[in-house]
């Protein structure tokens, strides 16, 4: 569970003078869930934000991140529904082939279930087997709508199963997209609205959750 700035108005005050000031860097993030109750699965999405937004928006984008959530807000399945959103939204659109909109359905599915906290057993190893034969099949067809769409749920299996976890998160589906700029201020937005609108009940915890990911990789 991460409860934003640990339940501390003083702590969310803190974080937001000290950007205010422009004394941040990556290393500043590096222990932001225990640190700050900020989910590092979030970290990683907010600089894969960063690396494509226009100058003028990523000068603001740091100070709108660390704001946005509001102080006790469960932040736990915030990566889950960011996820969920740009793939219906926005990865849907990259493919009309079957077999893609297959993967991209059983995608959906498992982030809903986990945004709704169900337990049940994912069928992830199958899945990412499935998903890579099917990466190679675009790729050999030079289908790029295809493969930028299945590379991208490829990448959200592999979080499932705790194999992965980057800030190169969305470059896969920005490949085969016109507009990258204008779909991350899209991405950019939605986050601020998702951490904006997290409740501060916090939801019944079950294992295989995407934002404990980063702490299976680490160990920590």
């Amino acid at each position: 569970m991460s409860i934003a700035y640990h339940g501390s108005e003083d702590l969310k005050r803190s974080v937001i003078e000290r950007h205010e000031a422009g004394n941040v860097d990556i290393k500043y993030w590096i222990r932001s869930e225990e640190e700050l109750g900020i989910p590092e699965s979030l970290v990683c999405i907010k600089y894969a934000i960063l690396g494509r937004l226009s100058k003028e928006s990523a000068e603001s984008w740091p100070l709108r991140f660390v704001s946005a959530p509001k102080v006790g807000s469960d932040l736990t399945f915030v990566h889950s529904k960011i996820l969920y959103w740009f793939t219906k939204e926005e990865v849907t659109k990259l493919s009309n082939w079957g077999y893609v909109k297959n993967i991209v359905n059983l995608v959906l599915s498992l982030l809903d279930e986990d945004i709704r906290n169900v337990q049940y057993e994912r069928p992830t190893s199958s899945a990412i087997y499935e998903c890579r034969r099917a990466c190679d099949i675009a790729e050999a067809t030079n289908d790029a709508g295809a493969y930028a769409a299945l590379i991208f749920m490829l990448y959200i299996l592999e979080c499932m199963e705790g194999l992965i976890l980057s800030d190169k998160v969305f470059d896969a589906a920005y490949a085969a997209m016109d507009n990258p700029e204008e779909v991350t201020e899209r991405i950019a937005d939605k986050l601020i609205e998702l951490m904006e609108n997290e409740p501060t009940a916090a939801p019944k915890t079950v294992p295989f959750k995407l934002s404990n990911v980063w702490k299976r990789i680490t160990n920590k």
